[in-house]
């Protein structure tokens, strides 16, 4: 945890944290099934990574908290697999083959695709960016039906092999024609033409990279779905049709404790629940986490406006 503020920390997580991840990927798709027509019948290019553990002087592993929950058996035991990837691609420790690799996939699959999914919208741009020096190589592959011989980690490359099934001329032709235009506006429904949204955190820092990924989409539509930390999710976007910069979250009750200190001029530190939070006042979370039979405080240095209250469904 810490990347936002440039300091890493860590702090000890059990399975009811993976659990509670678990939980919201599928409030998420819930909420994306409720709006979008057909989502679930489809597959979703989604950029997971999963980076190398290190492991302490008494033998416990240290992670970030999505690499943590991709080696977790919530990840593991899903109800579902709507991933182009197989997770043998996801759990590669190295990330430019996992980054080949899930694009290689997800071509091969284009026609199933609903959907293109990242953590972050830098992400989604960074793909993008891998994908302009990669794609006569990614073509080759679907062309031929062998994977590259730099992807060198043996199961990646026999699950990639697997998804590949043999050449597809038809579709590297396709592809390349695509590519090798002048414009790559619109490339992402350009590469897979049945995408319904794109799913990625675009608030707070990732803004940013909304027009790039305007650009690249040709403005299908961007889904914000949470707004969280390492230390825990404080809520999730009920509303996936509303513009980027129109997103608000709501918050997660169930997930954490949530009591917020007035950060407006002149406070004196007073700490409210929920309950009693003002619509137009500035506040910063005081986070109560509960693992296993202790409870873990954390501040998370963050000022928010809260816009409104909405705990239902």
């Amino acid at each position: 945890s810490g990347t936002s503020g440039g300091k890493q920390k860590i702090f000890p997580v059990n399975n009811k944290f993976f659990e509670d991840m678990a939980f919201i990927f599928a409030l998420r798709s819930s909420l994306i099934s409720k709006h979008i027509e057909g989502d679930e019948k489809g597959k979703v290019v989604m950029l997971f990574f999963a980076r190398e553990q290190s492991i302490t002087p008494c033998g416990l592993p240290i992670s970030t908290s999505v690499t943590g929950y991709l080696l977790s058996d919530s990840f593991k035991n899903r109800p579902s697999n709507c991933f182009t990837s197989p997770d043998e691609v996801t759990l590669c420790p190295d990330l430019k083959q996992t980054m080949y690799c899930h694009l290689l996939c997800g071509l091969r699959q284009r026609d199933e695709v609903v959907a293109m999914a990242a953590s972050f919208a830098s992400s989604l741009v960074g793909a993008v960016t891998f994908f302009e020096s990669y794609w006569k190589e990614i073509c080759s592959n679907i062309r031929s039906g062998h994977v590259s011989e730099w992807i060198t980690d043996l199961s990646c490359r026999e699950a990639v092999t697997n998804i590949l099934g043999g050449g597809n001329s038809e579709l590297a032709d396709n592809i390349e024609e695509e590519c090798n235009k002048k414009s790559w506006k619109g490339i992402i429904p350009r590469l897979w033409p049945n995408v319904k949204f794109i799913q990625s955190i675009v608030t707070g820092q990732n803004s940013q990279y909304i027009p790039m990924l305007e650009f690249y989409s040709n403005k299908v539509h961007l889904f914000s779905p949470a707004y969280g930390s390492s230390e825990t999710m404080f809520g999730v976007n009920v509303n996936p049709l509303c513009k980027p910069e129109d997103v608000s979250y709501t918050f997660m009750p169930n997930i954490s404790y949530f009591e917020f200190i007035l950060a407006d001029e002149g406070n004196k530190g007073e700490i409210v629940d929920l309950v009693n939070v003002e619509i137009g006042s500035y506040y910063e979370p005081l986070i109560t986490n509960y693992y296993d039979i202790e409870w873990e405080i954390f501040y998370k240095c963050l000022d928010f406006t809260i816009m409104h209250l909405n705990l239902g469904s």
